[in-house]
């Protein structure tokens, strides 16, 4: 990227325009501008857009199968449990250390039960590694990532209503924290750095599922939307997000 773009990261080391991050999954760059350097950019001729950097949160919490989703058909008859595969959750991260119980939340472990440690990740959970890529801790502090797994690949882990099993609940998981704020939002550029993490993982831990459940922007162009579909064509994902959360409102 250094080297394709020279002549510009020469235009920003006049302009004093600070380079931040090159990214190596799409054509872009992360710079630091003023105001009156914005136009001398853009009129560069390797610029197709300049769009700025912004947080955004996290989306949807909750998942029923009467409301969200049909799977217990497939689980059931069809034996569709996700063994064999690996999700990746762009998320908040994930609870790695349950409580005080120094291993992770249940619903991680096959069958839902901690005593069943052959899932082949951290203390026998079907979690193989939880990674910290935005400001915040992986560990999460936030309880979203962990509950969009649950909805992903969850056990259910007590008898009581608020657990169930999720899509794929023999599948194994990888957490990456893209939190940057104590809100839980997290900035474009980190969801950037995540999708290049989440590809360079893929072969290691046999990812071939990835999911963010943030709100995203509406332009294909923009960078995170840019990443997913790089992850897509560069490692052979099948990416899936947030859509429709709210019940009445399609088009949102």
């Amino acid at each position: 990227a250094a080297a394709e773009h020279a002549e510009f990261g020469q235009l920003c080391k006049r302009l004093g325009v600070e380079v931040q991050q090159r990214y190596w999954l799409i054509d872009a760059w992360l710079v630091e501008a003023r105001p009156e350097q914005l136009e001398r950019l853009r009129a560069h001729e390797s610029v197709a857009a300049l769009l700025p950097e912004r947080p955004v949160g996290p989306a949807m919490l909750s998942a029923t199968d009467a409301k969200n989703h049909r799977v217990d058909a497939y689980q059931g008859p069809q034996g569709y449990m996700g063994k064999g595969v690996t999700i990746a959750v762009l998320d908040t991260g994930q609870d790695a250390q349950h409580a005080n119980s120094g291993r992770p939340h249940a619903t991680y472990f096959p069958g839902g039960n901690p005593q069943n440690q052959t899932g082949g990740g951290i203390s026998g959970s079907r979690l193989l590694a939880n990674y910290q890529i935005g400001l915040q801790p992986a560990e999460d502090i936030f309880a979203h990532g962990t509950s969009v797994a649950a909805i992903a690949a969850g056990e259910k882990w007590n008898s009581k209503s608020n657990s169930d099993r999720g899509f794929a609940p023999e599948a194994s998981l990888v957490g990456y924290g893209i939190a940057d704020l104590s809100n839980a939002y997290a900035h474009l550029n980190t969801m950037v750095l995540a999708w290049q993490q989440v590809v360079a993982d893929a072969a290691k831990h046999n990812i071939r599922i990835a999911n963010m459940s943030y709100d995203g922007s509406a332009p294909s162009n923009w960078p995170e939307q840019m990443a997913m579909d790089y992850a897509v064509l560069v490692a052979d994902l099948f990416v899936t997000v947030s859509a429709g959360n709210y019940g009445t409102n399609g088009a949102h």
